[in-house]
């Protein structure tokens, strides 16, 4: 179910979709905090852990290319996140 939330939330792609979906510039630690709000299942998971999970799961975000906030080693993910009043319904 948490491999489903992630790939029907975060995605890689324009769905074409702006009442459904907006564009974000996301941190690892944004989508973390905005997942812990509907699992506990990453509640004693820090970035490294979640960032584990993830890849061995073939999350579909993680095929979109990453870029670094201009002088930061933090790394950004374009992409398009249901809006929040989408999520839980």
């Amino acid at each position: 179910q948490v491999v489903h939330y992630l790939n029907e939330v975060f995605l890689s792609y324009n769905p074409f979709n702006d009442e459904v979906y907006e564009y974000c510039e996301c941190t690892l630690d944004m989508i973390i905090e905005m997942t812990r709000r509907y699992t506990t299942m990453f509640d004693d998971k820090n970035v490294i852990g979640f960032s584990k999970w993830y890849l061995a799961k073939n999350i579909h975000f993680i095929k979109v290319n990453q870029k670094h906030k201009k002088n930061s080693s933090t790394c950004i993910q374009p992409l398009y996140i249901l809006k929040e009043n989408f999520m839980g319904k």
